[in-house]
């Protein structure tokens, strides 16, 4: 059986629920989280992320590439980054890039916030007739989908708890994702984890609000997309950090997502 590959909408609401849970630490070093994915058994993409912020800034890092036996049917890999201020509890974006090869495409995006609201400045491919436009009226207020996790994050460090709602927007999609705490829990061993314990979880809510194709199944892009983070300490002295993730993808229900390495970058 071949395995599954997550879409572009799924992998964007996965990206935000595995960064929100991590705590804004100030000062060097940042971590570097790695992570592996299975959907239906196969182990389908690697994860990194490198996130360092502060009380007045943040620059969060993201990279994945599919493996294992999704890699010997497409090659595929995705890195974003994206630097900002924080003005109290929100995030305030100054530029965000994404690129990258997805099935055999090149992407690219560089969005600039001069005023504080989106400005497209560099979109690969550009959006055609295919896909519904975002109305304009939509646009003002929204984040992409790191600075998105960033004030999420921001928010978490100041309350302890997971709730938090943000509107996200990439060039092409408008989304929001609603997060709320669903109380501790107790992992058990799994394959490809690096974690078992008591740990807290985190239940989230994404949805495609506009940019819609036009010829997909619009009652599937319509439908709310649930996933769960589960956070936790893996050794002493670290911090709370998300160490296994349950995200949706299309016609297979569920992938899960195991920390399996922590690195100091200097």
């Amino acid at each position: 059986m071949t395995p599954p590959a997550p879409n572009i909408e799924v992998m964007r609401i996965l990206l935000v629920l595995l960064l929100l849970p991590l705590p804004a630490w100030a000062g060097p070093p940042p971590l570097q989280l790695s992570f592996a994915a299975y959907v239906a058994g196969f182990r389908v993409f690697n994860l990194q992320t490198l996130t360092s912020m502060s009380p007045d800034d943040y620059h969060v890092e993201v990279g994945y590439r599919t493996a294992g036996v999704l890699a010997s049917f497409f090659s595929g890999d995705m890195h974003s980054n994206v630097q900002g201020q924080f003005n109290q509890m929100v995030a305030q974006p100054q530029r965000y890039m994404s690129w990258g090869t997805w099935f055999g495409k090149g992407r690219q995006t560089l969005i600039d916030y001069p005023e504080g609201d989106p400005v497209i400045r560099t979109l690969v491919p550009l959006v055609d007739e295919a896909r519904e436009p975002v109305p304009p009226e939509m646009m003002p207020g929204t984040v992409d989908s790191l600075s998105a996790v960033a004030m999420l994050v921001h928010r978490v460090t100041q309350t302890g708890r997971c709730e938090g709602k943000v509107c996200m927007f990439d060039g092409r999609r408008l989304s929001e994702t609603v997060a709320r705490t669903g109380g501790m829990e107790m992992l058990e061993p799994d394959h490809g984890s690096a974690f078992a314990g008591p740990a807290l979880r985190c239940d989230f809510v994404g949805q495609q609000l506009a940019g819609f194709l036009l010829d997909g199944d619009q009652d599937r892009m319509h439908r709310p997309q649930q996933g769960a983070a589960w956070m936790a300490a893996p050794a002493p002295g670290l911090p709370l950090m998300p160490v296994r993730i349950l995200f949706p993808v299309r016609f297979f229900g569920e992938g899960t997502l195991y920390l399996s390495e922590i690195v100091s970058r200097p």
